[in-house]
């Protein structure tokens, strides 16, 4: 497991980030790169190195490639705890228990957090994008 990032210009590679880790899905872009694995760690890997700028532990598995704003990044996990972190220090903004497995990848619309679940809904909850 792990990450590559190449270069768009010609394809070569510019780092490589490898660990025993097996990633829940691909990664998301921001102002990091987020990788989500099925360990239960969630990573912050720098978009111009590779390093490792952050990482923090869920409870469970994450199941799906993380949701990135500005001022969030939003992971959820196999059991349906969805987590806001800080982007800049993966800090715990607020956990939001689902109480359903989620079905898919978490997507942002206007300010709205969407979110499939195993059990046939779909949720929405608040996604800030500017000054709280």
């Amino acid at each position: 497991g792990g990450v590559i990032a190449f270069d768009v210009a010609d394809g070569a590679e510019v780092w490589r980030w490898a660990t025993g880790f097996e990633p829940a899905a691909p990664p998301a872009w921001g102002s990091a790169v987020f990788v989500a694995d099925m360990g239960g760690v969630l990573r912050a890997l720098d978009p111009e190195s590779g390093a490792e700028i952050w990482h923090t532990e869920g409870h469970t598995a994450f199941s799906a490639t993380p949701a990135v704003t500005p001022l969030s990044v939003y992971a959820v996990e196999v059991t349906g705890r969805v987590s806001r972190l800080d982007p800049d220090d993966g800090g715990e903004i607020w956990v939001v228990d689902l109480a359903s497995a989620t079905t898919s990848s978490p997507a942002v619309v206007g300010d709205l957090l969407v979110i499939g679940l195993a059990n046939g809904s779909v949720v929405a909850l608040g996604a800030p994008q500017g000054n709280e």
